[in-house]
C-alpha cells in the first residue's frame, strides 16, 4: 500500500500541476496611482517630483536600494575573500614542510579564490538582470 501511495503521489501532483497550471494564468500590469493626483498645488511636493524623475530617467527606488545593497555585500564578501587569500598564503608558506598544514592553506586558498570568483559572477548577474528591469 505504500509503495502504491508513493507511486500514486508524484503522479498525481505532477498531473495536478499539469492541468490547472494553464487556468491559472493570468495577465498582470502596473497601475499609476499618481496619475491624477499631481496636478495643479500637488505638483511640486516630493512625492510628485520623485514620480516624475522615475518617469523620466527610469530610476526605480527599490532597483536604487537592492544595486547599494548588493554592492555593499558584494565589498564584504570581497575582503574576505582577499584576508582568506592572504591568510592562506601565509600558512602556506609558514607550512615547514608538514605536508597536512599544507594542503589546509591550499585547500583555503583554494576556496577564496572561489568565492572571488562567485561574487564577480553575482555581480555580473544582477547587473544583468536589474538592468533589464
Amino acid at each position: 500500500m505504500i509503495k502504491l501511495l508513493k507511486l500514486f503521489l508524484p503522479i498525481a501532483f505532477v498531473l495536478s500541476l499539469a492541468l490547472t497550471g494553464p487556468g491559472l494564468q493570468g495577465s498582470a500590469s502596473a497601475v499609476d496611482v499618481f496619475q491624477n493626483t499631481c496636478g495643479g498645488s500637488a505638483s511640486n511636493t516630493d512625492v510628485c517630483n520623485d514620480v516624475g524623475k522615475q518617469k523620466t530617467e527610469g530610476t526605480n527606488p527599490v532597483i536604487r536600494i537592492l544595486k547599494a545593497a548588493i554592492n555593499v555585500v558584494s565589498y564584504i564578501a570581497g575582503i574576505a575573500a582577499i584576508i582568506g587569500i592572504v591568510v592562506s598564503g601565509l600558512r602556506l608558506m609558514l607550512a615547514g614542510g608538514d605536508a597536512n598544514a599544507a594542503a589546509s592553506a591550499r585547500t583555503g586558498l583554494t576556496y577564496s579564490l572561489v568565492g572571488i570568483a562567485i561574487v564577480a559572477l553575482a555581480q555580473i548577474i544582477v547587473a544583468f538582470v536589474l538592468n533589464r528591469v
